[in-house]
């Protein structure tokens, strides 16, 4: 053993003579024996080596023995530079062993292992020569295991002192030699390994939590984020805990670099907004996997690509995440994790050398930032697309902020507009934004105008350029404005598309126009329609048939006749409920219910006479007037054959479905005065025909529903109450939030009983309605308000004039005198145009939806103002203030009540207001009955509230007082004339 080591070594005499006068001095004390242990090089003059502390940096004391001396004297040289022998001299000075472990740390261990440059890198030998040889060696050495890393174990005896030669291979720059006490390795390796397989732990915790977010959004970002995760804990136990191979850390941490580029891909959706980027990312990602496991199957080239990869797929990455984040949430989300990646990755190359040497296991602190920042990105991944600025954050917003209050606005907007395209061009950056629904639309794929809005103009047709050009050139001029343009624009695989663009321009703090925004719909359907014929108004679109109110029209001319002189012809009148409809409906969808509905109609229409009748009523109730001589003969003949006829299948799709009916009959007889008393009598007995089973038919017999005495009474009165003057108009306030101010009122029907006193409409309007006298009375309503509204405009002219709204049921509105009533009240009285405003629910809507937007079109024109009643209670709202001419929503009672109960409740006033406005329409709330309501609708942005917090129903005496003391106008002028068209177009946000 002694000739080995002298052959490795080389001993010099020198070196001897040394060692000698060193073993002298230590007898005379511990820092004599310190000095003499580190002369034992004359050329490394170091400070002493202190062998009592717990760990120290021993690196200086280290020579390298490039030089190997022959038994002959010969000197040969080293033939591969990775491998060296370093040489420790050491003395122990004591009178105990000395038992010490030399250990190596790398600058590229930890996580970073997988990226070194070698396979074998570190410790592998060690050998000990004693200076005076004995019976008894006084140096022992061996390689141990320590922690997955080779150590040197070094004993020596009490006195003695020995010279260890240590071998190594790969590259060492920057490696540091630790010498260490046994019991404070063992303390630094528990802490260390208890240290990683925390971080280990909370990598596999989030790894695990992100998986389930995956599943649960079926999003791709969150797994990509797990994956890569995953393989950091594999890098984090081979690294510290367990020997893992080099070749299997290498792939895995490729699967690392390559997860994390799909991440950011896929987390800030580069493959949309910036699909070369994502394309290049996809390359790294696919290139590293597949050099790292052609490294890992012995082609040694691949490692240098590896390597180049590892580090520009990430920075590349890096670099355009955070050019990104000042436009971002969830660019800005990347930002922490990031730095601390960065921090990992470069921090140890500028850490001083005495820094290093001072603490040890140094990259364990870079492998904890670098898992801390693992941790921060994978935690984007639960950052929403687009997080909703609170209400706070939004008044505050400065007109340097207007985007990001704008991206929240977007969103709302594409929620509320269902089944619709947004369309947003931004003036300042001349950047458009288009939904994919758009271009899907036009049969282009997703991002197909690159944020152009010259491709969009290039997609026009030429006959509509033009109109196009000079429509966006005016409402830019004119800041903040509002329009809807129609034109064609050609489809990617040919043909044209009728495209409607109803938008509004936004204006900055000095009147210029920065964006418009608008929702893009497709009209060519409804164009085809136009062009091909003029619509029936009085048709049902899916069965052909007449609607309600032109049956009723046709009954109530029967009667007519029937009552006079003329009149000789009886008939009948059935009522038919259809079973099965609303089955087809949900089981096969609409499109079936429509086929089925159409089907039934034919087979009600060939039963009837040529002379007969036939409508529908409701979603599955018809109706059809038989007329002859014999009506209750001829009626129960056609019962008996429509019976007959939907006994019969219908066939759909590739099924048949067994349809049924109950009939109702009621004759037509000299006493009823209305068609519809005749069509109520035919129900009752259709609903008494359903007790019975499917396919019941009934004739009306009186008994079916008895009437009261009060009934019948107040049936008496009523007819005469508009004769007597008892039916008056009694006003509710409608206040501004903003200031309190009165704006108008909404005019509301009372009946001044002579018994029962005053009477409110819900105990008079739906007999009123029954009977058919709500129509005299609806126009009295309006005539009534018309006046005292021109009253007040004239006693009291503002600069925006008061207005009054006045509901309208769906008897007056759809018939023909309707029009010419009002035409004839708006040019007797003059009032302010649109301040007369006719109030309808969507009841009265949906009973016939294309004769409604027809006859609420031509009231408009005329000079009458819409308001939407009772909003947010229906189905269909959104689609209705699109498609009607509404100017005014008024939001329903039961939503402002429910604010202090449901805090979901504010959110949805706050996207129905938003979406009113953007529509140039104004928001009354009803029913507002505590300040604490009226404080949080007017920070909804509501304009207008009514409700017994501001006044209740008075009448017009009183509400002439009302104005004088709430108005803007004090006490009341004299009265003077307005001008005929005075007056704002609609009742605006501002007034």
């Amino acid at each position: 053993m002694r000739l080995a080591f002298d052959l490795i070594v080389g001993r010099a005499p020198w070196l001897e003579a040394s060692v000698t006068r060193m073993l002298t001095r230590a007898w005379r004390g511990v820092l004599g024996a310190l000095v003499l242990a580190f002369v034992a090089l004359p050329g490394h003059a170091a400070a002493p080596l202190s062998l009592d502390r717990d760990v120290m940096d021993m690196t200086p004391w280290l020579h390298p023995l490039n030089d190997a001396t022959a038994a002959d004297g010969d000197v040969t040289t080293e033939p591969d530079a990775g491998k060296r022998w370093l040489a420790l001299d050491l003395v122990n000075p004591t009178n105990d062993d000395l038992h010490r472990i030399v250990t190596l740390e790398i600058p590229s261990g930890g996580i970073r292992r997988f990226l070194a440059g070698a396979d074998r890198n570190g410790l592998f030998e060690v050998l000990a020569s004693e200076e005076d040889e004995g019976e008894k060696p006084g140096a022992r050495a061996q390689i141990i295991d320590v922690g997955g890393a080779k150590a040197a174990d070094l004993y020596l005896d009490p006195l003695a002192k020995a010279t260890f030669a240590l071998y190594s291979e790969g590259p060492l720059d920057g490696a540091t030699w630790r010498l260490w006490k046994p019991e404070a390795l063992a303390a630094s390796k528990q802490s260390e390994t208890l240290f990683m397989g925390l971080m280990a732990g909370a990598a596999l915790a989030m790894s695990a939590w992100l998986f389930g977010l995956s599943v649960f959004r079926r999003a791709q970002e969150p797994a990509w984020a797990a994956l890569a995760l995953g393989a950091l804990v594999v890098l984090i136990l081979g690294g510290s805990i367990y020997a893992i191979r080099v070749e299997a850390l290498q792939v895995t941490g490729a699967i690392l670099i390559a997860a994390a580029l799909r991440f950011a891909v896929s987390h800030l959706a580069w493959n949309y907004d910036r699909p070369r980027v994502a394309l290049m990312l996809d390359g790294f990602a696919f290139a590293i996997v597949g050099f790292a496991i052609a490294l890992a199957a012995g082609v040694t080239y691949a490692r240098p690509l590896v390597q180049l990869l590892a580090a520009a797929g990430p920075a590349l990455a890096a670099i355009v995440a955070l050019a990104e984040s000042p436009r971002g949430a969830r660019a800005k989300a990347l930002i922490p994790g990031i730095a601390l990646m960065l921090i990992a990755l470069v921090a140890p190359a500028f850490v001083p050398v005495g820094w290093v040497a001072q603490v040890a296991n140094v990259s364990v602190l870079a492998d904890a930032l670098f898992t801390a920042g693992a941790l921060a990105l994978a935690f984007a991944a639960a950052v929403p697309a687009e997080p909703e600025l609170d209400e706070k954050a939004v008044e505050e917003l400065s007109a340097d902020g207007r985007k990001a209050r704008e991206a929240e606005y977007r969103y709302a907007l594409g929620l509320a507009a269902a089944h619709q395209g947004l369309w947003d061009w931004n003036f300042e950056t001349d950047e458009l934004f288009v939904s994919p629904s758009v271009e899907a639309l036009l049969g282009l794929e997703s991002g197909a105008f690159a944020a152009s809005e010259r491709k969009w103009a290039e997609l026009i047709a030429s006959e509509d350029v033009q109109l196009y050009a000079d429509s966006m050139n005016a409402h830019r001029r004119q800041g903040n404005s509002s329009f809807t343009l129609e034109m064609r624009m050609r489809h990617a695989k040919g043909g044209q598309r009728w495209i409607q663009l109803r938008a509004s321009c936004i204006a900055n703090a000095k009147g210029k126009a920065i964006r418009c925004i608008g929702v893009v719909s497709d009209i060519t359907g409804r164009k085809a329609q136009e062009s091909q014929r003029q619509t029936d108004e009085t048709a049902d679109h899916v069965t052909g048939l007449m609607l309600r109110n032109t049956f009723l029209s046709r009954v109530d001319g029967i009667v007519a006749s029937m009552q006079s002189a003329h009149g000789r012809r009886h008939g009948a009148v059935l009522a038919i409920d259809v079973d099965r409809v609303r089955v087809v409906t949900d089981s096969m969808g609409l499109a079936a219910g429509d086929r089925f509905l159409a089907q039934i109609a034919r087979r009600l229409d060939h039963a009837a006479g040529s002379e007969d009748a036939v409508a529908r009523l409701g979603t599955d109730e018809f109706a059809v007037l038989v007329l002859g001589s014999r009506g209750d003969e001829d009626g129960a003949q056609v019962a008996q054959r429509i019976r007959d006829a939907l006994s019969q299948p219908v066939a759909i799709g590739d099924k048949e479905i067994y349809p049924a009916a109950s009939i109702g009959l009621a004759l037509i007889e000299p006493g009823h005065r209305f068609g519809g008393d005749v069509l109520r009598e035919a129900e009752v007995a259709m609903y008494h025909a359903k007790r019975t089973g499917r396919g019941g038919f009934e004739i009306y017999q009186p008994e079916m529903k008895p009437r009261s005495a009060e009934r019948l009474i107040m049936d008496t009165d009523l007819r005469t109450a508009l004769e007597r003057g008892q039916i008056e108009l009694h006003y509710q306030p409608i206040v501004r939030l903003a200031d309190g101010s009165i704006a108008g009122f909404e005019a509301l029907m009372r009946w001044r009983h002579p018994q029962r006193g005053l009477l409110g409409p819900g105990e008079f309007i739906a007999l009123a309605e029954e009977t058919g006298l709500i129509v005299p009375l609806g126009r009295h309503a309006i005539e009534k308000a018309a006046s005292e509204l021109k009253r007040w405009q004239t006693y009291f002219p503002l600069q925006d004039p008061l207005f009054c709204s006045v509901n309208v049921s769906a008897r007056q509105l759809f018939r023909h005198e309707f029009f010419e009533d009002v035409i004839q009240i708006l040019r007797d009285q003059k009032p302010a145009r649109l301040s007369l405003k006719l109030e309808l629910t969507e009841s009265v809507i949906m009973q016939n939806p294309e004769s409604a937007a027809r006859a609420l079109g031509r009231v408009k024109e005329a000079g009458a103002g819409l308001a939407l009643d009772d909003f947010g209670t229906g189905f269909s709202s959104l689609a209705y203030l699109q498609r009607f001419p509404f100017d005014t929503v008024k939001i329903d009672r039961s939503f402002v009540a429910d604010m202090a109960r449901n805090e979901e409740t504010p959110v949805v006033l706050r996207s129905i207001i938003r979406l009113a406005h953007d529509l140039d329409m104004s928001v009354v709330a009803e029913g507002v009955e505590t300040n604490g309501e009226s404080s949080r609708l007017q920070q909804l942005r509501c304009e207008f509230a009514q409700g017994f917090l501001f006044g209740q129903p008075m009448d017009a005496t009183s509400a002439y007082n009302f104005i004088a003391l709430k108005g803007r106008g004090g006490s009341p002028s004299a009265p003077r004339e307005l001008p005929r068209h005075s007056g704002p177009a609609r009742i605006p946000r501002q007034l």
